[in-house]
């Protein structure tokens, strides 16, 4: 009978050393031990994002050379992709790993055939992994997770591996193909998920856009969003633009387009209505804008492209 992390003693005095450690980044402001679920609508590039974070691990170099990460091996769990597609991926990134630093598993069992307990006993044997990647979690948990109870259950399994080891575990899930102004509300089966994990990310892309955005929120990082760019070569995600600390995303970008189009004054109303992004989520976004002076307020709700905002969207557009 194989050992299990699930029985008693299993793994005790590795929770105890841990819990001796100070936590430490994997990668600066956005991945730490634990569990993060990354989030995103279909063919929203989440995978090759991930792919990004691990080669930025096993090199030792910085993320979208903006967040530094610490070195060490990682395991990725491919369960929705071949090793013809892997490699293809990994060509058209330019990424170079190596078997020993960057390890690719394609029958990983799932959830409910010991996969859990098996990932431990990898873990106990390897000890320089810092990052854990299970792509997708849905195939990982396997069988009915949808109640809150079993999603709740089936990431404290993954939760406990990641504190026992010190690891960061990051799980790509599924969203909504829109996302709405409550990001976390679209991540599929949202309650039990944001329950558990000590950070969240949703990665969105809009169609044939090579413009996206990055929100994170979690128990070791403030709530944030940045704007990326998606590039096709060498493949893979770019961090963007920031002013004053809000990231040009894309749907201020579009509000900035509308602006400049009509070349003076417009209503808010309108441009919640050109823009198709609601009442609401247009004031927040205006709100804000004015304050990092992209966007002027000339009074009765009639809203301005200041010259900032001006090159700001020019910049964008290269």
């Amino acid at each position: 009978m194989s050992a299990s992390i699930f029985t008693a003693g299993w793994g005790e005095e590795i929770i105890a050393s841990q819990n001796n450690t100070t936590s430490t980044n994997i990668i600066e402001s956005l991945i730490f031990p634990g569990i993060t679920m990354l989030a995103g609508p279909p063919k929203s590039g989440k995978t090759i994002f991930a792919t990004q974070m691990a080669f930025a691990v096993t090199s030792d170099k910085f993320l979208m050379n903006k967040f530094p990460a610490k070195k060490g091996s990682v395991l990725y769990l491919a369960y929705e992709e071949g090793r013809d597609l892997t490699r293809q991926r990994l060509v058209s990134m330019q990424a170079e790993f190596t078997p020993k630093t960057f390890r690719v598993e394609y029958n990983w069992p799932t959830l409910e055939n010991n996969g859990a307990d098996r990932l431990g006993l990898y873990l106990q044997s390897n000890k320089d992994v810092k990052l854990v990647i299970i792509d997708v979690y849905q195939r990982f948990v396997g069988g009915n997770k949808s109640s809150y109870k079993g999603e709740y259950l089936a990431l404290q399994k993954i939760h406990k591996i990641a504190t026992m080891f010190g690891v960061a575990i990051i799980l790509l899930h599924h969203t909504a193909k829109k996302i709405p102004p409550d990001w976390q509300s679209a991540i599929y089966g949202s309650q039990g998920v944001t329950g558990v994990a000590d950070t969240t990310m949703v990665l969105d892309r809009p169609n044939g856009d090579n413009r996206g955005r990055l929100r994170v929120t979690g128990r070791k990082c403030p709530t944030r969003e940045f704007a990326l760019r998606f590039h096709e070569t060498p493949l893979g995600w770019q961090y963007a633009q920031t002013i004053d600390g809000n990231e040009l995303s894309p749907e201020r970008l579009e509000i900035l387009e509308v602006l400049n189009d009509c070349r003076g004054p417009v209503k808010m109303s309108e441009i919640a209505n050109v823009t198709c992004l609601g009442k609401r989520s247009v004031h927040n976004m205006l709100k804000k804008m004015v304050g990092g002076g992209l966007v002027q307020k000339t009074g009765h709700g009639y809203y301005l492209l200041t010259a900032e905002g001006g090159a700001w969207l020019a910049k964008a557009k290269m």
